[in-house]
Formats: C-alpha cells, structure tokens, sequence
C-alpha cells in the first residue's frame, strides 16, 4: 500500500502536473449540483448511473458512503 501511495506522489514530487487541477472543481459542482436533486442515492450509486459502465460494478454501487469516507480518511492518512 505505502508503495502505491509513494508512486502516486511521484509526479508532483517532481514537480510535474499530470491533470488539470481546475476540473475538480468542476467535477465536485456537477456531483453536488446532480447530488442535491437526488439526496436519497449513495455516493457510490450516483457515480455508477452517471458512467454508465459496461460491466456491473456493485462492490462501488453499494458501497455506503461511510465506508467511503473511511476509506478516505485511510488514503490521506498513508498518502502523507
């Protein structure tokens, strides 16, 4: 896990940019705008229905969003 943290810091500590950094932005007004009219889905819900994958992803589908905010939590605490 340390290992997959430590390669995705590598490019900003090299001082490179690999994504623009103003489309998070963007992203999180169109998930909150989108989120605000439908309250009841999960985070994890409202991401599959809007990518439309090929494939069923139920392990995100019914991931709740708790779990997903643990699992953040856990990314930042080994990413710093």
């Amino acid at each position: 896990m340390k290992l997959i943290a430590a390669v995705g810091r590598l490019p900003q500590a090299l001082g490179i940019t690999v994504r623009d950094l103003s489309r998070i932005e963007s992203v999180l007004s169109g998930l909150r705008e989108v989120w605000s009219q439908h309250p009841d889905l999960r985070l994890g819900q409202l991401v599959v229905i809007a990518s439309r994958p090929k494939t069923p992803c139920p392990d995100i589908f019914y991931l709740e969003d708790e779990a997903l905010i643990d699992g953040l939590r856990a990314y930042a605490q080994n990413a710093s």
